[in-house]
C-alpha cells in the first residue's frame, strides 16, 4: 500500500511539472513553443500555410487547427527541455525533445474563415447596366443593330450600344501574393432572360506572386485560369494580339525598369459537342518602356492534335498570331497607341476558345467573322492595324494662352481619334460580293471630342459626340454605314459615368442583320436607324 501511494505521489509530482512547464498553445508560426526543438509524433511538422494539412487522413481542403498542444519539462538552471537518458524517445538525437508538439486535431475548412495570418480581403470590378430602345419611349422596344454583339458583330462593332455586362474580381491578398477569382455576366437575370452562357459564374481563379530587387529586376509569376491581354484598342473594346481563355501559367519580368519580357504556356478543355479539340497555346512577348515611349513585340500560337479523338469529327488545325505596338505620349498632343498584327488561320475552327482576338473567341468566331463557312475549315489570313489617339486641348493651350481664362475654358476639350483596318485573305472566294471573303479589305475609323468645364460645380457634367464610319468591303459602298452619336453625362465620383446616348444610323444598300437574329422572326431584315440609350458604368 506505501508503495502504491509513493507510486501515486510520483505521477502526481510528475504531472504537476508537466502543467506548469506547459501545455502551452501555439499557432502555426509557434510564437508559444517551448524551447528547444520540434518534431511531432505521429504528426507531420506544418509550416507557415499547413503543408501537413492532409496528415491524419484530413480532405486536401483541410487546414490543421490553428492551435498546437505542447509538452515539455523545464529543468532548473537549463535553457532547454528535459532530454531524458541523452536521447528522445523514438532514438533521436540528444538534445531532441522527449516529448514534442501533438495536433490537437482542430481542423478547419474553407467556409470556417481559417486563420488569417495577414491576409487582406480585395473586392474589384467593373459594370456597365444599359437600357437600350428603338428611338421610342412609349411604343420602345429593343433595337436591332448590326454593330453592338461583341462576338458576333464582327468588324462592324463599334461598342456604342454594348448591352449589359459585369465582371467582378474577389482577391486575398499578403504582402507580394495574392488569389483572385472572377465572376462574370453579360445577361443580368433580374430584368431579362438570362442563359448559362450569359451567367457564367466563377470564370477565372489564379495566384500570382511577385520577386523583385529594388531598382534590378522585377519577377512575377501567374497560374491558374485567368485572362491575359494584349494590344487592347480601347474605342472598339478589342485586342490585336489577344485575351487569353485558359488554364495555364505565366511568366513576366522587368529589368531596370525599362525591359520587359512575358511567356506563357496553357490550354483550353475540348469541346467535343461542338467538334473542338483540346488546344493548348504558348506566346511569348518583349519590349522596352522608356516612360515617354513603350514599344513591344508579341508571338502567339494556338494548336490542337485531337483529330484522332473517338466520337467527334475533328481536324487538325493551328494558329499564329505576330505583330507589335506602341504607346506614346506626345509633347503638346497627348497619348497615342499604334499596332500592327497578322494572323495565320490553318483549319482553326477546330481550335477551342483558348483565344479572343478581333471581337472573335477562338478559331471558330475567326471563321465564322471574317474567312466564311466556305473556307476550307478556316483557313486564311489576316493583316490588321489600329490607331487610337487623344488630342488634350489643356497641353496647348496654356502654352499657347497662358494661364488666363480662356486657356482654362479650351483645357476642358479632349478629342479622341480611331481607327482601324484589315486585309483579309481567304478560302471562301466568289462573284458575289455578300459571299466572297477572299481579298476583302476592310476600314473603320471615328471622331469623339468630349467637354467638361474647368468649373467646379460643372466638372461633374461632360458633353461628347461621337462619329464613326464603318466599311466592310472597301470596293462596295453599299457595304457600309455611317452613325452619329451625341451624349450627355455626369461622372458624380472617379470611375462612375451615367449618361444619356442618341444614335442616327444611315446604312448601305447591303447592310442587313445576321440570319436568326430575331428568333422567331425571319422577315425583319433592316436594322433600326434610331437609338436611345440610358448607361450607368462603373469601375473601382
Amino acid at each position: 500500500m506505501r508503495a502504491a501511494e509513493r507510486r501515486g505521489g510520483a505521477l502526481w509530482a510528475l504531472a504537476a511539472v508537466v502543467l506548469v512547464s506547459g501545455p502551452a498553445w501555439a499557432d502555426h508560426h509557434g510564437a508559444a513553443h517551448m524551447p528547444g526543438p520540434a518534431t511531432p509524433i505521429g504528426a507531420a511538422a506544418a509550416d507557415d500555410e499547413g503543408a501537413a494539412r492532409g496528415a491524419g487522413g484530413a480532405g486536401a481542403d483541410a487546414g490543421q487547427g490553428e492551435r498546437a498542444l505542447r509538452f515539455g519539462v523545464d529543468v532548473p538552471g537549463s535553457d532547454r527541455t528535459y532530454q531524458g537518458f541523452g536521447r528522445d524517445l523514438l532514438g533521436g538525437e540528444a538534445g531532441s525533445v522527449w516529448m514534442s508538439p501533438v495536433d490537437t486535431g482542430h481542423l478547419t475548412f474553407g467556409e470556417d474563415g481559417g486563420a488569417k495570418h495577414g491576409w487582406q480581403i480585395g473586392f474589384h470590378g467593373y459594370a456597365r447596366m444599359p437600357l437600350r430602345t428603338n428611338g421610342r419611349l412609349v411604343r420602345a422596344r429593343s433595337p436591332y443593330l448590326v454593330d453592338d454583339n461583341y462576338f458576333l458583330s464582327g468588324f462592324a462593332y463599334t461598342r456604342i450600344h454594348e448591352t449589359d455586362w459585369a465582371e467582378l474580381f474577389l482577391s486575398a491578398e499578403k504582402g507580394k501574393t495574392r488569389f483572385v477569382a472572377g465572376l462574370f455576366s453579360s445577361q443580368f437575370s433580374d430584368w431579362s432572360l438570362t442563359s448559362l452562357q450569359g451567367q457564367a459564374g466563377i470564370a477565372t481563379a489564379f495566384v500570382e506572386h511577385r520577386w523583385e530587387k529594388e531598382d534590378v529586376v522585377q519577377v512575377d509569376v501567374r497560374a491558374g485560369m485567368f485572362w491575359d491581354r494584349y494590344g487592347f484598342v480601347l474605342p472598339y473594346d478589342t485586342y490585336m494580339f489577344g485575351r487569353t481563355h485558359f488554364a495555364g501559367l505565366r511568366v513576366a519580368t522587368r529589368w531596370f525598369d525599362t525591359l520587359w519580357f512575358k511567356a506563357g504556356y496553357g490550354a483550353h478543355a475540348e469541346v467535343v459537342s461542338s467538334n473542338q479539340g483540346f488546344t493548348p497555346m504558348a506566346w511569348m512577348a518583349a519590349g522596352l518602356d522608356l516612360g515617354i515611349v513603350d514599344i513591344g513585340g508579341y508571338a502567339f500560337r494556338a494548336w490542337t492534335r485531337d483529330s484522332e479523338r473517338e466520337f467527334a469529327i475533328i481536324e487538325n488545325g493551328s494558329m499564329i498570331v505576330a505583330g507589335g505596338d506602341a504607346r506614346a505620349a506626345v509633347p503638346l498632343w497627348g497619348p497615342l497607341y499604334f499596332a500592327g498584327s497578322w494572323i495565320r488561320a490553318r483549319r482553326v475552327q477546330f481550335l477551342s476558345n483558348v483565344f479572343e482576338v478581333l471581337h472573335s473567341t477562338g478559331g471558330r468566331g475567326l471563321t465564322e467573322n471574317f474567312f466564311g463557312p466556305d473556307s476550307e475549315r478556316g483557313i486564311g489570313e489576316i493583316l490588321f492595324w489600329a490607331l487610337d489617339t487623344t488630342w488634350q486641348w489643356r497641353r496647348w493651350s496654356r502654352r499657347a494662352l497662358g494661364t488666363g481664362q480662356a486657356a482654362s475654358w479650351l483645357g476642358g476639350m479632349d478629342v479622341r481619334i480611331f481607327g482601324m483596318a484589315a486585309h483579309v485573305l481567304s478560302e471562301q472566294q466568289s462573284e458575289n460580293p455578300l459571299e466572297n471573303r477572299h481579298d476583302v479589305k476592310m476600314l473603320k475609323w471615328g471622331i469623339e471630342p468630349l467637354y467638361r468645364a474647368p468649373v467646379t460645380a460643372l466638372n461633374p457634367v461632360f458633353f461628347a459626340f461621337r462619329f464613326d464610319r464603318v466599311i466592310l468591303d472597301r470596293d462596295y459602298e453599299s457595304r457600309s454605314f455611317r452613325v452619329v452619336t451625341p451624349r450627355v453625362g455626369v461622372t458624380p465620383a472617379p470611375g462612375l459615368d451615367i449618361f444619356l446616348a442618341y444614335s442616327r444610323y444611315w446604312y448601305g444598300d447591303n447592310i442587313r442583320l445576321r440570319p436568326n437574329q430575331i428568333p422567331g422572326d425571319l422577315s425583319v431584315t433592316q436594322p433600326d436607324e434610331r437609338v436611345m440609350k440610358m448607361q450607368a458604368q462603373v469601375r473601382w
